[in-house]
């Protein structure tokens, strides 16, 4: 069931704006986490670079690979909500009017 789905469950509309923010919330949460395990990259590789151990550069290295995989999934699973996130606001902002007079009139730059 996607996401779209499950806020169309919802019934009552206070309910879906905190679902809404939820999700927006853990988007930028897993922003915050991608840029942290990108400055643990950065400081990994001026490590790798000061050493000349190969069993150091292997080990580095390793980490590396899993940090850079980490980050590839946060960064699908940010991706995924943020499709899913743009139907749900899309079609709960799709009844107002399309007089856009209020920043809150767009749908995607409200949570932002």
């Amino acid at each position: 069931m996607s996401l779209i789905d499950q806020c169309n469950e919802i019934t009552r509309e206070e309910t879906r704006r905190e679902a809404v923010w939820l999700v927006s919330r853990m988007m930028r949460y897993r922003v915050d986490i991608m840029s942290g395990l990108e400055e643990e990259v950065h400081g990994l590789m001026e490590e790798m670079r000061s050493h000349g151990s190969r069993r150091r550069v292997r080990r580095i290295s390793r980490r590396i690979a899993l940090l850079t995989a980490r980050i590839d999934q946060l960064a699908q699973d940010s991706k995924y909500d943020a499709i899913h996130l743009r139907g749900i606001l899309n079609a709960a902002f799709a009844g107002q009017n399309d007089g856009r007079e209020n920043p809150q009139d767009d749908a995607v730059r409200y949570i932002t």
